[in-house]
């Protein structure tokens, strides 16, 4: 099975989308009123990492993953790393899911089971890998554009209706560098999901143009991540930031302007529910599409229904309560999952390239 050729465009507004899942939540917080100034930091280590990917892109000769991975360890050894990167994919976006039916639970969908949540939700993304990448690409164009409408118009009700305070967000660097670089590693991992994307990159026409787009969708992305992050902190304060699960949602319940604009809680909704669904179905259809690479076209929407069902069950039952669920994900995903596949194997790959040469790529 094979996706349909993308623009650079296309992957540029899936790269931004894609990274602006996590919008939502409190990233950072570790470092309190800094936080901010350590999503900048991460920022620049998913450019680092970015260009990791890409160089590892360019010197396999601008192979799929799954032909890189056999041709740097052998046919037996990278089907096996393949398979067990889509398994790593298919676990992050049941996580994603996850982390959408808590907070939707939590704060808006009271009566709703989790369990039902998670299949709805994953019932659209199936959906969308059924009718291809290339209608969601395009799809990406209009939800780039109305999400930035809502990040604007949420910038400018904070500062009409009066509710941040710099006194919040000062002094910068109270108690130095320390708390900052103690989150090196949680603010690297949302761009080192970017991973994935070395699926999508041999589908992209305009090759040369990957990774200045690239680190572009990352300074875009990082400076909204920052900035959202900047303006929570200076609403709620550091404390209620670090410890309320989706501060976003908090600051934009507190826009009053006059009594015709309050209640703005559906705006920090609808930028959680873009950012996730794209993040969702690229990590959905980049295991699809490396699985369905093994097989003939036939077999796609057999993988497809398997996948769906799999990131169900998952979401459904990798935690049987919230606080599990994020525990699991602060300190075990991280080191036995996130550092494996966004940093060590691909730094493997990185080396073995300049021993990978006149590779026969038909066979």
């Amino acid at each position: 099975m094979k996706a349909k050729k993308l623009q650079i465009k296309q992957l540029f507004y899936l790269m931004i989308l894609f990274q602006l899942g996590t919008i939502g939540l409190n990233l950072g917080t570790e470092a309190g009123k800094d936080a901010w100034i350590s999503l900048i930091i991460g920022m620049l280590e998913g450019a680092i990492l970015f260009s990791v990917y890409y160089l590892i892109h360019k010197r396999y000769n601008y192979k799929t993953y799954t032909c890189i991975l056999q041709a740097a360890f052998g046919r037996y050894i990278g089907i096996s790393i393949t398979f067990l990167s889509c398994a790593y994919f298919l676990y992050l976006g049941s996580r994603v899911t996850r982390d959408l039916a808590e907070i939707l639970t939590l704060h808006i969908l009271y009566e709703t089971p989790i369990w039902s949540i998670i299949i709805s939700f994953l019932c659209v993304t199936s959906y969308a890998a059924y009718k291809g990448l290339l209608p969601v690409a395009n799809a990406g164009r209009i939800c780039l554009h109305l999400f930035a409408f809502f990040i604007l118009s949420f910038i400018v009700l904070v500062f009409l209706s009066g509710i941040f305070h710099v006194e919040n967000i000062l002094p910068s660097l109270q108690y130095g560098w320390r708390p900052i670089l103690q989150n090196f590693l949680p603010m690297m991992i949302p761009y080192g999901e970017s991973i994935i994307f070395l699926i999508l990159f041999p589908y992209i026409t305009e090759k040369k143009q990957i990774f200045v787009k690239g680190i572009m969708s990352i300074l875009i992305s990082g400076s909204i991540l920052s900035i959202t992050t900047l303006l929570n902190i200076g609403i709620l304060g550091d404390l209620v930031t670090k410890h309320f699960d989706f501060p976003l949602l908090l600051s934009t319940s507190l826009i009053r302007i006059g009594t015709f604009i309050q209640r703005l809680e559906p705006l920090g909704i609808i930028l959680l529910i873009i950012g996730v669904f794209f993040k969702v179905f690229l990590f959905q259809y980049s295991a699809i599409l490396s699985i369905a690479s093994f097989f003939s076209k036939k077999y796609f929407y057999a993988i497809l229904c398997t996948t769906f069902v799999l990131m169900s069950l998952l979401g459904i039952f990798m935690a049987n309560q919230n606080i599990n669920h994020i525990f699991i994900g602060l300190k075990i995903v991280p080191y036995y999952l996130h550092i494996p596949f966004q940093i060590i194997l691909p730094i493997t790959l990185l080396i073995l390239s300049f021993f990978c040469k006149n590779i026969d790529w038909e066979n």
